[in-house]
């Protein structure tokens, strides 16, 4: 186990272990939008110096919510969120992802469920990325022409919100899903939504959730500082590098790249 306490020296040592980490994943986050925690827990899982899955956990946790949040500040600026939308969704995922997260980072002897469920919902994951497309397509052009009735949208609200303690529930045993799961989720709910609404809507959402698990790990789990400002270091500039590759190229040129090494990388963890 690493040292959770901040030290010069260990920060240095980090550094040259993590950096590359998060230079990765937060160029794959700008460019994509989604990717940070389902490439970041595993990596810090299966690559040396193998992280423990609890500690890997709780640190996806706190370097996903300041990168979450450069994103987040961007889109604010554009316009690009519905907040009707995240308002609903939050009244069950950030209670679900809170409570799950202190359940979890309490009974350190369930390492080895969390690594499978992380396993299992990794395979899905990629799964989703490879039809999220089709979904895109079946429902472009979607408009609400008509007037929902007063029973629809109370259904629909309520509906939203335990899709999003769902997720939430998922989201607070392995830090994963809190952006693929919960765009796929809009998506469905809110088909009218437009393609910039959706990424920002989700970065919002995403960012609560993350928000609420991170909570959760430092009231139960020593976070490792060294480790997040090493990611850090890596990370943020790497969001501003996949910001600018998505002005240069569709982002859906790397689903099928992404989507194999999130169902390679869930195998790993399955069978680890």
């Amino acid at each position: 186990m690493h040292a959770s306490g901040w030290s010069l020296g260990r920060s240095i040592h980090y550094a040259l272990e993590y950096t590359w980490i998060g230079l990765i994943v937060g160029t794959l986050v700008g460019w994509t939008s989604v990717g940070g925690g389902s490439l970041l827990t595993p990596l810090l899982i299966l690559v040396p110096p193998h992280m423990a899955t609890l500690g890997a956990v709780a640190t996806d946790f706190l370097h996903s919510v300041a990168v979450k949040f450069v994103g987040w500040r961007k889109h604010r600026q554009l316009g690009n969120i519905d907040h009707s939308v995240v308002l609903w969704l939050s009244l069950g995922s950030v209670p679900a992802t809170f409570i799950t997260s202190v359940l979890v980072g309490s009974k350190h002897s369930s390492s080895k469920v969390v690594v499978h469920i992380l396993g299992i919902v990794l395979i899905v994951s990629a799964a989703l990325f490879l039809i999220k497309p089709l979904i895109e397509r079946g429902f472009k052009g979607a408009k609400e022409d008509r007037q929902l009735s007063s029973a629809s949208i109370w259904l629909r609200r309520i509906v939203t919100a335990l899709l999003g303690a769902g997720v939430g529930t998922l989201v607070g045993l392995t830090s994963v899903g809190s952006g693929a799961l919960i765009m796929l989720v809009i998506a469905f709910m809110y088909p009218a939504m437009s393609a910039q609404k959706l990424v920002g809507t989700d970065i919002l959402q995403s960012l609560l959730m993350l928000g609420a698990g991170s909570l959760g790990y430092l009231a139960t789990f020593s976070v490792q500082w060294n480790i997040v400002g090493a990611l850090l270091m890596g990370s943020l500039p790497g969001v501003l590098l996949g910001t600018w590759l998505s002005k240069k190229t569709h982002p859906r040129v790397l689903v099928p790249i992404l989507a194999l090494v999130l169902a390679f990388s869930g195998y790993l963890l399955i069978n680890k």
